[in-house]
């Protein structure tokens, strides 16, 4: 009869919390990616059988760029924009000796260093207009645990 009671009382907490918790979106690692198809983790889903330190560097890169034309009329209105971002998480992964050979378990300590450069063009007929940004950025506060 105690155990029912303990039970509904953690269900009755668990239900009164979930609100509160800011977005439970499921992803492996419990990190966000930073950009479509990146990586999400150092071996998020596979970890290696052997314990001990791993230091784990990755590079992603991504170039894109989209343009159009629209007349008006005797000019042609063009837009573009283009951009290249770059994403390097620099790791340690300690892998934790486990009695099983069935299952491992890992803790990681990774450190995003991005860089993003965007330029944007708009031209209608003589008169050109181009902005160009760029951010280095090694994100302290967003250390992936």
């Amino acid at each position: 009869m105690q155990g029912r009671l303990h039970i509904r009382i953690a269900l009755t907490i668990l239900v009164l919390l979930l609100p509160l918790a800011p977005s439970a979106l499921a992803v492996e690692g419990a990190v966000g990616r930073p950009i479509s198809g990146a990586l999400i983790n150092p071996y998020s889903g596979l970890i290696p059988p052997v314990p001990g330190i791993t230091a784990v560097v990755a590079e992603e890169y991504y170039p894109g760029s989209i343009g159009g034309r629209v007349p008006i009329g005797n000019f042609n209105l063009n837009l573009g924009l283009d951009m290249k971002a770059s994403f390097t998480p620099i790791g340690i992964v300690y892998i934790w000796p486990t009695p099983w050979k069935e299952w491992n378990f890992a803790s990681s300590l990774v450190l995003p260093i991005t860089y993003v450069e965007v330029k944007a063009r708009v031209t209608l007929g003589p008169l050109t207009l181009e902005r160009k940004d760029s951010d280095p950025v090694c994100l302290i506060y967003s250390l992936r645990l």
